[in-house]
Parts: structure tokens; C-alpha cells; sequence
């Protein structure tokens, strides 16, 4: 009445069920059923089916035996199908004596030393273990799957990599000169954050595909903050949503694109 520009709200409720039993950077996966997912590097697979109100642990036998094993795990992405893709090295290896920190937060003397296991796990829990070519400071640190199932993989060097992992076979797609803090994959784009802003890539071509409303979005609602990107504090989620949707979520609040 005011003539005040209302926006809309949200309501948030603090929920601390998980508390202490997620790792950080721990990324919440929303399956092709609507369920929400989350692993734990030590804690195993906890599944939501009323989104994120209650969890409850649903870990399968392949994620047990590994976690009995207690391989340093990397990375631990998902597929809407329910497909998983995992980035490890066994126990007794250089990284799993550092205290598990994120490989890609030392990238030092010590990456010549880190040997990556890439693998995917079906939804009926086969596994498949694959390799890529790259040298021994430029393993896959992330990967991340589109919506129509196909996986990509960043390196420590800003590769990103489509791979077919049922062949065995991987394709270099793009270099990302501003670096990868790190990456999602929506409708055909490749949207990869860094302290110095968000860029998109073709996911085939590997153009870059210039978002001038994104980037003057970011550069202005969060800027410099950027630069305090990691694997374990992100300043900026980007979330994609439908094919023509990502959601922005930073301290200034939650932001449609």
C-alpha cells in the first residue's frame, strides 16, 4: 500500500538431525523420485523422502565396505537415476595420512604423491572403475553428472573431461582459464564458479557462452567474496533447477536466474 517492492519469503527451520555425521562439503542430490540424498564419507548414505524434514540412513553395501575400509574419498556425486560416481584412493596412501583434507586444497609437493581411484556405482550397485589419462599433478578432483546421465570431471589443472565411463573413454571439452573452485552441469552448460566469477561453457563444443546477467549479478551481490571459494566454504550456490532455471543462493539471499 506503501508502494514498497514486496518480495516474496521463505521460512526457514533449523534442522541438526545430521549434526556431526556429514563431512564437510557434503552435497545435498535430488533423485529422479523427488528424494533428497546425501553421503557421508564416514557415516554412509542418508535419504530424505519428505524433503530434508526427517533422514534416514540408507547405506548401500558397496559405500559400507568402502567406508570399512577407510579409503579417503574425493569426490561422491550422484545421477538422478540413482547412479553414483566416486573419486577415491585406498587407505595408506599419501592422502589418507593427511588428515583428509580435500585434494584440491593441496596442491603442492603433495599431488604428485596422490593416486585417484575413479569409479560409478549402477543404481543395483555394480561397479564400474575407469581411467582417464592425466599427469600425476592433474587427476579428476570433481565429478558431476547432466540430467540425461552423462558424467564430466574437472582436474586439478581446470580440465573438464566428458567421460564414458562404460567404454572407458574420455573426451577434453574445456580449459577453464579463470579456474574451478567448483562445477555443476545444466541443460548443455557447463557453470563453473571461481574467486573470479562464474563462467558457462557448451558442454560439447566447449565455447564459452557469455551470461551477462549472471556474471553483472554476481560481480555486484557478491564480488570479492568469491575469492574465499573452496571446497568447503562457498560464498555462491548455484543450483539448477529445469532446463531453463538456476537458483542462486548467497547472503544476500535466494535469487531465480
Amino acid at each position: 500500500e506503501a508502494g514498497e517492492k514486496v518480495m516474496g519469503r521463505y521460512v526457514e527451520t533449523m534442522n541438526d538431525s545430521l549434526n556431526g555425521l556429514l563431512m564437510a562439503g557434503s552435497r545435498i542430490l535430488e533423485q529422479e523420485d523427488g528424494s533428497l540424498v546425501i553421503f557421508s564419507s564416514y557415516s554412509g548414505r542418508w535419504v530424505s523422502k519428505d524433503q530434508g524434514a526427517t533422514w534416514e540412513k540408507d547405506t548401500p553395501e558397496w559405500l559400507a565396505d568402502m567406508i570399512e575400509r577407510k579409503v579417503y574419498f574425493m569426490d561422491i556425486t550422484a545421477a538422478k537415476d540413482g547412479s553414483v560416481g566416486v573419486i577415491y584412493e585406498e587407505a595408506g596412501g599419501e592422502e589418507a595420512d593427511s588428515g583428509g583434507a580435500q585434494a584440491d586444497d593441496d596442491e603442492g609437493d603433495h599431488a604428485q604423491g596422490v593416486h585417484p581411484n575413479y569409479m560409478v556405482v549402477s543404481p543395483s550397485g555394480e561397479k564400474t572403475e575407469f581411467e582417464i589419462p592425466y599427469e600425476p599433478s592433474d587427476y579428476l578432483r570433481r565429478l558431476g553428472f547432466a540430467g540425461d546421465g552423462k558424467l564430466f570431471g574437472v582436474t586439478l589443472g581446470d580440465r573438464i573431461y566428458e567421460i564414458d565411463w562404460q567404454q572407458g573413454e574420455s573426451r577434453l571439452v574445456a580449459e577453464v582459464e579463470d579456474g574451478v573452485d567448483y562445477f555443476d552441469v545444466w541443460n548443455g552448460r557447463l557453470i563453473c564458479v571461481s574467486g573470479r566469477g562464474v563462467s558457462l561453457y557448451d558442454a560439447v563444443s566447449g565455447e564459452e557462452m557469455p551470461d551477462k546477467a549472471l556474471e553483472e549479478f554476481v560481480d555486484n551481490q557478491i564480488g570479492s567474496a568469491l575469492n574465499h571459494s573452496d571446497g568447503y566454504y562457498q560464498p555462491l550456490l548455484i543450483i539448477p533447477d529445469r532446463e531453463d532455471t538456476l537458483y542462486l543462493v548467497c547472503d544476500k539471499g535466494i535469487f531465480r536466474h
